[in-house]
């Protein structure tokens, strides 16, 4: 299940094809607040790498943000934004529980926070675009996976 996920979260597979533009827009973060794991044979410690939690987070532009503002009432365009901030987040949290040392963690079943603006990045943040060259205009839209 969690590679459909993946899949329709979106993302650039190939990085020759990704350009980065700084849009008008505003992250939105999920953080990841109560994911526990075993680190040196302790279990229940939670996973945080100097006090700051695991996060997902993505760029949405002013239509992207309109359908997030609205909320579930816009069915599946809201589902698939939500859907891809919890992966995010589920990504940020294992691969912090992997390069801390954690096993058993628990990133992609526990609750996660609801989604909430980033006010530091407020106006403007930098989304990924998939292109394909000699093509005019661009394919797909916003993609934070891709560098």
């Amino acid at each position: 299940m969690l590679s459909l996920a993946l899949a329709l979260a979106g993302s650039c597979i190939y990085h020759d094809k990704c350009i980065g533009v700084e849009v008008a827009g505003i992250d939105h973060c999920i953080t990841v607040t109560n994911a526990t794991g075993t680190l040196n044979g302790q279990p229940g410690v939670p996973i945080q790498n100097e006090l700051v939690y695991p996060q997902g987070c993505k760029c949405l532009d002013a239509a992207e943000q309109e359908i997030f503002n609205t909320g579930p009432a816009c069915g599946s365009a809201y589902d698939l934004l939500r859907l891809e901030l919890e992966l995010l987040a589920r990504q940020d949290c294992v691969t912090m529980a992997q390069t801390l040392g954690f096993t058993d963690e628990n990133c992609l079943t526990v609750e996660l926070d609801q989604p909430v603006v980033n006010t530091e990045r407020s106006g403007s943040c930098v989304a990924y675009v998939q292109y394909e060259p000699g093509c005019e205009g661009h394919v797909g839209g916003t993609d934070p996976g891709c560098t």
